[in-house]
């Protein structure tokens, strides 16, 4: 049985509270150009868009905008398919901050000219482990606050899409 089955199963039964949280980031406000070529899945990662030279930093950086508005359009048309279907399960996506992990550490320090200076102030200022998971173990409030996504994380053909091509890349890479 497949966990989403499972938990619509669970979904179902009286005073259940089933929920599907996405750990995400708000980086997905920062995009400024159309964030996803749907006709060049490996151009979601692997590219710039619109090609241009970017330097390896912010290259990655715009692979991060893409795949956490990805992140958070899949979010939106689960629910959207969910609630379609009756079910009363949750589905959320949450930004837990800056949190200071090794990942979040080397990327700061990778940035032109201020990188090791900014890895050092990172690891003063960003939130512990932790205390960062504190948004998905618990209540998102009164730490969190509701915020409303960009506007491509708003479009909901755009979220159609993204869903139709993870279906897409899985089932072409594993079982679905």
């Amino acid at each position: 049985m497949a966990v989403l089955d499972l938990m619509k199963q669970t979904s179902a039964k009286q005073g259940s509270d089933v929920r599907i949280v996405c750990v995400n980031s708000r980086a997905h406000n920062e995009l400024v150009s159309p964030p996803i070529d749907f006709d060049d899945e490996e151009g979601l990662i692997s590219k710039p868009y619109p090609p241009t030279n970017y330097t390896l930093w912010a290259h990655w950086l715009v692979a991060v905008r893409r795949t956490k508005l990805a992140n958070l359009l899949f979010v939106k048309e689960l629910q959207r398919r969910l609630d379609e279907e009756g079910s009363n399960i949750v589905v959320l996506s949450l930004h837990p901050g800056t949190i200071k992990t090794d990942t979040a550490l080397d990327t700061v320090a990778k940035m032109p000219i201020i990188g090791p200076f900014a890895r050092l102030i990172g690891s003063f200022m960003f939130t512990d482990e932790t205390t960062g998971a504190l948004n998905t173990m618990a209540n998102i409030l009164p730490v969190g606050r509701l915020t409303a996504p960009s506007t491509f994380a708003q479009d909901e053909e755009l979220a159609k899409r993204v869903c139709e091509l993870t279906e897409k890349v899985v089932k072409v890479k594993g079982d679905l």
